[in-house]
């Protein structure tokens, strides 16, 4: 497995919304993950420990599970098997090194370097042009610059072409709501306040996970209460997203865990002699 050195991480839009909310160390997290999988060579799987991660990014062990769980939703590595302390995850982004293959850098430099050559080749042949009726000695005089159409001013945006106020869509305190019991449960559980922040993503997912998905907001919350109290998916559901893509898997499992009700127990129906010799007694 081999992972190009100079591809500048930071350069993908995926990573770089890591280094956004979760500062450098959550950089550092994805570059020792791709290090690892490049040493184990098996595909890009790799089993690590967060406590490893934490100390090798120099961030906490909480913090170390909250970018896992953040690159897992960016699409860049995805968990197969594991539980708090070490999981095995597969990089989604890696390719089998090929001593042949040039680095991204050097096929960048030829790339600029023909594309500069055609240019200045189109540029020789556009400016000299051999008159009709003139043989192979005859002397080329540079061609008239075409002349170029005028501009068409760009339109100016005008009142017209602005949403409506009925178009942008009004805050919901169900939704708000959900979302931050979410944070909360999340930030009690030893994450930090300042990397657990709703967000517009996380108002956007709820709102699709009510009125897409048709999920009601009283199931959600209970699937919220159930995940962020399990041992094991409390540390891998650490956003509104993670939880809108595992709420099925996430719903059974918390349906399957409810203690059975017992089915009620049926009276004996009561015949109209043993009423006759009830009242009976009473007026004894």
């Amino acid at each position: 497995m081999w992972f190009a050195r100079d591809c500048q991480l930071t350069a993908d839009p995926r990573i770089a919304a890591i280094g956004d909310e979760h500062g450098p160390g959550g950089v550092l997290v994805v570059e020792e993950i791709f290090a690892l999988a490049k040493l184990a060579d098996d595909g890009g799987n790799v089993t690590v420990g967060h406590a490893t991660l934490a100390r090798r990014a120099w961030v906490t062990t909480v913090e170390a599970q909250a970018i896992v769980a953040t690159a897992v939703d960016e699409g860049i590595i995805e968990i197969t098997s594991g539980g708090d302390r070490r999981v095995t995850m597969r990089v989604l982004k890696h390719r089998k090194w090929n001593p042949n293959d040039p680095t991204a850098s050097e096929r960048k430099a030829r790339q600029r370097h023909g594309e500069s050559h055609g240019r200045e080749r189109d540029i020789e042949r556009d400016n000299s042009v051999t008159k009709p009726g003139q043989g192979r000695d005859s002397v080329t005089v540079p061609s008239r610059p075409l002349a170029r159409a005028p501009r068409t001013p760009t339109p100016t945006p005008t009142e017209e072409g602005k949403p409506s106020s009925s178009e942008i869509e009004k805050p919901r305190p169900e939704v708000e709501g959900l979302c931050q019991h979410l944070a909360d449960l999340i930030i009690a559980n030893g994450a930090r306040r300042s990397q657990t922040v709703v967000t517009d993503v996380w108002r956007r997912e709820c709102r699709l996970l009510l009125d897409r998905d048709g999920v009601a907001p009283d199931r959600v919350r209970a699937v919220i209460e159930w995940c962020q109290a399990d041992e094991f998916w409390r540390s891998n559901v650490l956003s509104m997203p993670k939880l809108r893509e595992k709420f099925d898997q996430l719903s059974a499992k918390e349906q399957a865990t409810r203690p059975k009700a017992r089915p009620a127990r049926r009276m004996h129906p009561v015949t109209t002699e043993e009423l006759r010799q009830l009242n009976e007694r009473k007026t004894a």
